[in-house]
């Protein structure tokens, strides 16, 4: 768990605070947004979890009251609820999540172990936290209801505390001793040991990871100077990338957490008093740049976390800003302004599937069933609380349908070489298009149900006929199919589909589509059967060969090239051959071939032995 700071009449040095403060835990990552309330470890007693506002002399809000030590306090994405450390339960430490006003105190973790350091996915939907559960502190997340457990870090016996979020998602800051001295690292949380990368590395110890909104830097507590200070590094980079020195005074500074706006970076501080304190710095420009007190009472204030409050949305424009009346699924790109994660895109007050960009951008989907008929839409943004509200509404437009250029198949025709029941053959399409396109080719069986057969693309670069030669599979069998051609990209009025069949002609062998060899009649395809003195060879037949000549199988042991035996056989649907001997059968490769008159129709080989 995180330390706390004793009373002032504990500390014998300044070197005791810097080691108390190399200690110190991590702030909570902040999304960005607004600037919210300060969620803090007020310790008064065994300390609990206290807000104040940001701006100096603040009032102090307590908003936990057990007797137990409560501390890691760590907001939602949404600025709703608080997620902290307590041993209000049996002693151990243990994670629960209250309401902003600290009412409705769920349990969220329930574990004999040590599990404390929570963190919020920017989505709301998962806490990481830090847990001696398997013997030795790693970085674990659950969804909020308790499901989907995963375990970030397996690092042997040394210790992975104060996980923290990015605020994309992408990654997880952690503090860790893998390398001999406390330094900051970040991994993906897609599973265990993933992408693995140090940020920093200094033998003084560096912890208290905590990320800039934009997710850029790393903001982190170092005693590398001499004195335990903020620091930050880029977050993409390799160890000590763009570090840069926030605060020099000669007193510890410690949790830094930063500002949903960015400007900011809110951390504790034994400076100008004798016990903790909130202080912030600009983020930006020299060390000590505007230094300010936020609180001032007779007790420690420890382990930030920045409250994000979401602005007011506004939206711009859209595109498409219409669509024709029948169209499918749409989706709407929303460009504006004020935009966060839980910003949701509302069509005529009715809230729609919303992805999130970036600030200024939401895409939606518009279902079929929005665009049935023509009409007017009114589309605008909700973000719901802390902050956010409603932003004005833009219109969309559902026109009537309008004839569109068409999509004909004017012919189809397969040209077929066959070889041995493989196909060498090409489809000559003609048609007509509309427009210039992006046209894909399809057959299908004649139902058009099922995976298409054969897929093809090719491009349409002027309106009126075209002509294209396309190659098809080896295994296309004889027969009738259906060909599809349709647009592919063609956006809120695609090209109509056009359909036409062809038919795909035999061969006068005929097509197998199936040939092998199997230990019995109407047995199972084997590529290796065991030493045996009786084999069978299995051929069907797709496409029947025409009467007039003799069918025969011929047989090929291992190693000869000329026919060890030849069997005649009846035209039917599946043709069955076998060879047997009074004793084993050579061993090695065999080989049966299915002959029409002089022309082979199929091949069937097994190892034998």
């Amino acid at each position: 768990m995180r330390r706390r700071a004793p009373g002032p009449a504990t500390w014998a040095s300044a070197a005791a605070l810097a080691a108390f403060a190399a200690l110190a835990g991590t702030a909570a990552a902040t999304p960005p947004g607004l600037n919210g309330l300060l969620a803090l470890d007020g310790v008064t007693g065994a300390g609990n979890i206290h807000t104040t506002t940001p701006a100096p002399g603040g009032p102090l809000t307590r908003i936990t009251f057990d007797a137990a030590q409560e501390d890691d306090a760590a907001w939602s994405p949404d600025g709703t609820r608080i997620a902290f450390t307590s041993r209000r339960d049996g002693g151990n430490a243990e994670i629960y999540i209250v309401d902003a006003d600290g009412s409705n105190a769920v349990r969220f973790t329930i574990d004999g172990s040590t599990d404390q350091d929570p963190t919020w996915s920017p989505d709301g939907g998962r806490i990481a936290w830090a847990s001696d559960r398997d013997d030795n502190f790693d970085i674990y997340s659950a969804n909020l209801d308790g499901t989907g457990l995963i375990r970030h870090t397996l690092n042997g016996a040394i210790p992975d505390v104060n996980p923290e979020w990015s605020p994309d998602g992408s990654a997880i800051a952690f503090e860790s001793n893998r390398t001999g001295s406390g330094d900051v690292y970040r991994l993906s949380p897609a599973g265990t040991e993933q992408e693995v990368r140090q940020l920093t590395s200094s033998p003084a110890g560096d912890g208290s990871p905590t990320w800039s909104p934009d997710g850029s830097r790393v903001a982190f507590d170092s005693a590398r100077g001499g004195n335990t200070d903020v620091w930050s590094v880029s977050a993409t980079g390799g160890p000590e990338t763009a570090l840069r020195r926030h605060t020099t005074h000669a007193q510890p500074d410690v949790d830094p957490v930063w500002s949903p706006d960015g400007g900011r970076i809110a951390f504790s501080s034994f400076r100008n008093t004798n016990n903790w304190d909130l202080w912030t710095v600009a983020s930006t420009g020299d060390a000590e740049a505007d230094p300010r007190q936020v609180t001032s009472s007779v007790t420690n204030e420890l382990q930030p976390s920045w409250q994000s409050v979401a602005p007011a949305p506004a939206v711009a424009s859209l595109s498409p800003p219409s669509a024709f009346a029948g169209s499918g699924d749409l989706a709407v790109i929303v460009d504006g302004s004020g935009f966060v994660r839980r910003s949701v895109v509302r069509w005529n007050g009715a809230p729609r599937s919303t992805q999130f960009v970036s600030a200024t951008r939401l895409t939606f989907v518009v279902p079929a069933a929005d665009m049935a008929a023509p009409g007017e839409a009114r589309v605008d943004v909700h973000t719901s609380p802390v902050g956010g509200g409603t932003s004005a509404s833009l219109p969309f437009t559902v026109s009537p349908p309008t004839a569109g250029p068409a999509l004909t198949i004017t012919r189809a025709t397969i040209r077929p070489r066959w070889r041995a029941s493989r196909l060498r053959g090409r489809l000559v399409l003609r048609g007509t298009a509309g427009r210039p396109a992006l046209l894909q080719m399809r057959v299908l069986r004649p139902s058009g149900r099922g995976r298409p057969l054969v897929t093809r693309r090719f491009r349409v670069r002027a309106a009126g006929t075209f002509s294209r030669t396309l190659a098809l599979t080896p295994t296309l069998l004889p027969g009738r199919h259906l060909i599809r051609l349709r647009e592919v990209g063609g956006g809120a009025q695609p090209l109509p589909t056009a359909d036409r069949i062809a038919r795909l002609a035999a061969p006068r062998e005929g097509v197998a589509s199936r040939a092998y060899f199997s230990s019995k009649i109407g047995g199972r395809p084997m590529k290796r059967i065991s030493r045996r003195s009786i084999i069978f060879a299995h051929f069907t037949f797709a496409a029947r060969p025409r009467p007039g000549r003799r069918l025969t199988v011929r047989w090929y042991p291992p190693g000869a090239r000329r026919v060890a035996a030849v069997d005649r056989k009846p035209i039917t649907r599946q043709v069955i051959a076998f060879i047997k001997s009074s004793g084993p059968l050579p061993t090695g490769a065999w080989r049966a071939e299915l002959r029409y008159g002089r022309t082979r129709v199929a091949t069937a080989t097994v190892r034998l032995g």
